[in-house]
């Protein structure tokens, strides 16, 4: 499931590509890939120009500007979806569910998604601010405040989108692993020192995801249709069985799955130890 670093390649790729353009329409083809929270005022839309793109967690979120006023097209791509910059005389191919088409441009975004997970957003007002807080913009202290205060496993903490929006099962595997923390680990166990360390690491490893291009493991696409690269990277997620990457370590990696419906984590036994 495409997560932070996916929709951020996705996100700035659209804004090199589409800041200042002007919509002719939106295009729903099916109808139940409109979120619950949309209205249908899609005539709204034409003729309307994107101000602004930005990505809130795992949305992506353009500012459109017309003479009546502002309004918001929002994105989620979900577990499958791709939001894709195609030529106006390419064919349609399955599961293309919504087209945007631009004035006076060669180019039209396709949204695609085959299990239909995700959704496309049409709203007066931004997204609604139950989710939480972005791990690039919130403050040290809040995070280590707002961890503290859990009685969960840290994973669990990590991936509650209505905490810190937008790490999903791959970068939390890969985070913990690299602060040296057991995924199930009682977040009210980890003292200020570790949490401090954990909000360096969060940064770093998903600044490293965007740079490589997301990780593709199966759907992914850019904008451009590019698979990401951050999947050759990974040092622990899908890794089960095979030796830790860490200079010097002999740890095997293994998976831990409580439950049959649990995400599944990755970790090395040695690199990190439960405590």
């Amino acid at each position: 499931m495409p997560e932070l670093p996916e929709t951020e390649v996705v996100a700035r790729e659209l804004k090199q590509s589409c800041h200042g353009a002007c919509i002719e329409k939106i295009e729903i083809l099916h109808p139940e890939i409109l979120d619950r929270r949309s209205d249908t005022i899609l005539d709204w839309y034409n003729k309307a120009v994107i101000h602004e793109v930005k990505r809130y967690g795992k949305h992506i979120l353009l500012t459109t500007v017309n003479g009546q006023g502002t309004r918001y097209l929002g994105i989620r791509l979900g577990m499958t979806g791709q939001l894709l910059k195609q030529n106006i005389s390419a064919s349609r191919v399955a599961h293309t569910h919504a087209v945007i088409h631009f004035v006076d441009s060669s180019f039209e975004l396709h949204f695609r998604d085959s299990r239909r997970f995700g959704r496309v957003l049409l709203l007066s007002t931004p997204l609604p601010t139950r989710q939480g807080m972005d791990p690039f913009t919130i403050p040290k202290a809040a995070f280590i405040k707002t961890m503290a205060q859990g009685r969960g496993r840290i994973k669990s903490a990590l991936m509650n989108q209505k905490t810190i929006a937008g790490i999903g099962n791959i970068y939390a595997n890969e985070i913990l692993f690299e602060a040296g923390i057991y995924p199930h680990q009682r977040v009210n166990r980890l003292d200020s020192k570790r949490l401090t360390e954990l909000f360096r690491v969060m940064k770093k490893v998903l600044r490293r995801g965007i740079q490589k291009g997301g990780t593709t493991i199966r759907d992914f696409r850019s904008l451009h249709g590019m698979p990401g690269r951050f999947q050759e990277f990974l040092k622990v997620y899908g890794r089960a069985e095979k030796p830790c990457l860490q200079a010097g370590c002999s740890g095997i990696i293994r998976l831990l799955r409580p439950t049959p419906q649990a995400q599944p984590s990755f970790y090395c036994p040695i690199c990190q130890r439960k405590k």
